[in-house]
């Protein structure tokens, strides 16, 4: 009975074995990424696009052809993140899963850093007391960026993203402005109008 029992098993076992070996063998089979990159505005191919694939234990590098194509070979299924970068152009990256033996297209679109630049100072009108003091405000920017003021009462300290503004007691009986300009890149102007009180009034006597 129980050698019966035990023949009746055997086709269970093979058929077992035989399953989880195809799975064994299905997890080592490559994954294939492609596609195309692009400029977001002109569509135009952009070639020498730097693509990076980031793996849980390795990395993979490539570039785009002359007409924007990559193909990619991967050993395994997982998970990767790409990441996308050419000078002049914002880096994009995608986090993506993958089953073993798949295909996937992947087509990306990249925006140009001037698309992408923003520059946002905190004030565009500024008024202060005759008296002699200083002021700062912020710049939320991904630009680089120059500051000028042609008034010899007013003087610029510049930061990373800030700017302390000091000037001197007005000493006229006039109300006086300057002009602070904010130069960025990618002919980006910004100007911020300073405007003193006039001073005090002084009698002869």
């Amino acid at each position: 009975m129980v050698i019966r029992q035990f023949k009746l098993l055997i086709p269970f076992i093979l058929f077992t074995f035989v399953f989880e070996s195809c799975i064994l063998d299905k997890s080592n089979e490559e994954v294939v990424l492609s596609g195309k990159v692009v400029d977001s505005s002109s569509g135009v191919a952009i070639s020498d696009v730097n693509i990076s694939v980031e793996l849980v234990s390795d990395k993979i590098y490539t570039k785009t052809s002359s007409n924007g194509n990559y193909y990619i070979v991967i050993a395994h299924g997982g998970t990767a993140c790409l990441v996308f970068s050419k000078e002049g152009y914002t880096s994009y990256s995608i986090e993506i899963v993958f089953k073993e033996g798949a295909s996937k297209t992947i087509d990306v679109k990249m925006n140009t850093l001037e698309q992408d630049a923003y520059f946002l100072p905190e004030i565009k009108l500024k008024k202060v007391s005759n008296k002699q003091g200083a002021f700062s405000f912020l710049i939320s920017t991904n630009v680089t960026f120059g500051v000028e003021c042609k008034e010899d009462w007013v003087s610029i300290q510049k930061g990373d993203n800030s700017v302390v503004v000091v000037y001197k007691d007005n000493e006229t009986e006039f109300e006086r402005t300057a002009i602070i300009r904010l130069i960025a890149e990618y002919g980006i102007v910004w100007d911020i109008t300073l405007t003193q009180d006039a001073g005090p009034n002084f009698s002869l006597t």
